[in-house]
C-alpha cells in the first residue's frame, strides 16, 4: 500500500472554472498518486508536510528545456556583444558545445551532467518538463525517472547537424542527410521509453527548427507523431536570420512552413516565436498550438520575449526555462518585467496570469487536465513554497509575493505523482552533493575542449 501524505496550506491555489483562485487554511490529501481530497481540517495520513506559511500550488509545467545546455554555457553567454549575439551564441557556441558534449563525455559523465541540469529544475518546483536533447543523450529518460520528474523527452532531429557560423557571420548549414536516420532513431526512442514509470515518462519528437530541418523531414515527423499520438516541439522564429533563411529558401515564414508541412496543430508546442509576425501568431492560435515564452534566455541577449504579446492575442502561452536558469519563479518574474517594460503598462502580465501559464495552461498544452490543478482525482503534482521568510513577510497576496519576491530557495517541498521528491529544500531520491561534483567535472571537461577548438574565447572561463 502506498503512503498517504497530508500537506497543510496557509494558501492554496485551486480551480475556479477555467481559471484559479486562492483559498486559505486548507489541507490536501494525497493517496495512490492522486489528490484524494481538499479539506478544511487535517486529514488522517501516514505523513504530513506542515509549513506554517506555505503556499501550495500545482507543480510548475516547464514547456521548453535543454537539461544539459544550462551547464555548458553557464556564465559564458552573458555580456557578449549584441550585434552578433543571436547567431553567434546559438550557432557559434551553444549548438557546437552540445555536439561536443556528446563527443567527449563518456556514458557516466553524460549521465552526471544531465542529472545536474535537471536537479535544479525539480528543486525549483517544476514537476513536469518538456526537454529537447541530442539523440545520443537518451540517458535523459533514465535520469528524469531517477529524479522523480514527470518528463516529456523530445529528441532533436536535424536535416543538417553541422551547424556553425560562416565567414559572413551568419549560420552555416552543412548538409549531411541526417533526417531519415534521425527520424528512425527518434521513433525507436519513443517506442522504447514512452509510458515508462506508470506514464510519468513520456516521449515525443523535437525537430530543431524550420531552418535546420527540411520539408521532407518535417512531414515525416508529422506522420510519425500522428501514428503514435505523440507531441511535437520545435524552435520557431527564435532569430531574425531564421526568418530570412526560410523566406530565401521557400518564400514562407517559419510558421507558414510548419503549416505547409502539416505540423501546425494542437499537438505542437512552438518555442519562442519572438520574431513571429502578428499574422504568424494568429495562425498558431487558430491551429490550437501553444507558444512557449522563455524571457530570461532572450533578455541576456538584449532581446525582449514578451509573454503579453502572444497571450493578448488569445494564443495559449506557456512558460519555459530554455535550459538557462533553472528557476521557474524567477522566470515568471522576468516574464512580468519584460512584458511591462515592453508595453509600458504595469497591469500587463499579472502574477495570477503568469502562474496560470506555468500550471494549468502548461498542462493544457500537453493535452492534460489531470495535472496543473489541485482537485480531487488529479495527479498529485504539487509545489510547496514557504512564504515565511524575512524577505517575504508580511504576505498580502501570496501569488504576487511569490512571483515578485521569492525564488528557488523558498521551495520547501515538491511532490510528483504522489511521491515526495523534495522536502526541506533537499532532494530525497538522490545524493545532491555527488551530482554537483560529478556533473560539474563533466562540464569542465567539455569547456576545456571548447577552449581548445575556439568555441569558448580566452578569458571567458576563469
Amino acid at each position: 500500500m502506498t503512503q498517504t501524505v497530508a500537506i497543510r496550506a496557509r494558501w492554496m491555489l485551486v480551480p475556479d472554472g477555467a481559471r484559479q483562485r486562492v483559498e486559505t487554511d486548507r489541507w490536501v490529501l494525497v493517496e495512490d498518486g492522486r489528490i484524494a481530497a481538499v479539506t478544511a481540517g487535517r486529514p488522517g495520513a501516514d505523513r504530513a508536510i506542515d509549513v506554517p506559511e506555505a503556499l501550495v500550488l500545482p507543480g510548475f509545467v516547464n514547456l521548453h528545456n535543454h537539461g544539459i545546455s544550462a551547464l555548458l554555457f553557464r556564465g559564458i553567454v552573458e555580456d557578449r556583444p549584441t550585434a552578433s549575439w543571436a547567431a553567434d551564441t546559438v550557432y557559434g557556441l551553444i549548438m557546437p558545445l552540445q555536439g561536443l558534449a556528446m563527443e567527449v563525455l563518456d556514458a557516466e559523465e553524460l549521465r552526471a551532467a544531465t542529472a545536474l541540469g535537471l536537479l535544479g529544475l525539480v528543486k525549483g518546483g517544476a514537476t513536469t518538463t518538456m526537454d529537447m536533447f541530442r539523440i545520443a543523450q537518451s540517458v535523459s529518460f533514465d535520469v528524469a525517472d531517477e529524479l522523480g520528474l514527470r518528463f516529456y523527452g523530445m529528441p532533436y532531429l536535424f536535416s543538417t547537424e553541422d551547424l556553425g557560423i560562416g565567414e559572413d557571420g551568419r549560420p552555416r548549414y552543412a548538409a549531411r542527410g541526417a533526417g531519415e536516420s534521425d527520424l528512425a532513431r527518434a521513433s525507436a526512442l519513443f517506442d522504447a521509453h514512452d509510458g515508462r514509470a506508470g506514464g510519468r515518462i513520456r516521449a515525443g519528437f523535437g525537430p530543431h527548427g524550420t531552418d535546420s530541418c527540411d520539408p521532407d523531414l518535417l512531414a515525416g515527423i508529422r506522420d510519425a507523431a500522428s501514428a503514435r499520438g505523440a507531441k511535437v516541439t520545435v524552435h520557431v522564429s527564435q532569430s531574425a536570420t531564421e526568418g530570412e533563411t526560410l523566406h530565401a529558401r521557400y518564400g514562407r515564414t517559419p510558421t507558414e512552413q510548419l503549416a505547409h508541412v502539416g505540423l501546425l496543430g494542437p499537438d505542437l508546442v512552438a518555442a519562442h516565436c519572438v520574431y513571429a509576425s502578428d499574422g504568424d501568431l494568429d495562425l498558431i492560435g487558430e491551429a490550437g498550438a501553444t507558444v512557449v515564452n522563455c524571457p530570461a534566455s532572450f533578455a541576456r541577449g538584449a532581446v525582449s520575449a514578451v509573454w503579453q504579446r502572444t497571450a493578448a492575442r488569445g494564443v495559449r502561452t506557456g512558460i519555459g526555462l530554455d535550459g538557462y536558469a533553472m528557476d521557474t519563479i524567477g522566470e515568471l518574474r522576468t516574464a512580468a518585467l519584460v512584458s511591462k517594460l515592453a508595453s509600458g503598462l504595469s497591469e500587463d502580465a499579472a502574477a495570477r496570469d503568469l502562474v496560470a501559464a506555468a500550471t494549468v495552461d502548461g498542462a493544457a498544452a500537453l493535452g492534460r487536465d489531470d495535472i496543473g490543478r489541485i482537485a480531487p482525482g488529479c495527479r498529485a503534482d504539487l509545489a510547496v513554497v514557504n512564504l515565511g521568510g524575512a524577505h517575504l513577510a508580511p504576505v498580502s497576496d501570496p501569488l504576487k509575493t511569490m512571483v515578485w519576491h521569492a525564488g528557488t530557495a523558498d521551495v520547501e517541498a515538491v511532490i510528483v505523482d504522489g511521491r515526495v521528491v523534495v522536502e526541506g529544500s533537499r532532494h530525497l531520491l538522490v545524493d545532491e552533493d555527488a551530482i554537483v561534483a560529478s556533473g560539474a567535472a563533466a562540464v569542465r571537461k567539455v569547456w576545456a575542449e571548447g577552449l581548445a577548438r575556439g568555441y569558448i574565447r580566452e578569458g571567458e572561463i576563469v
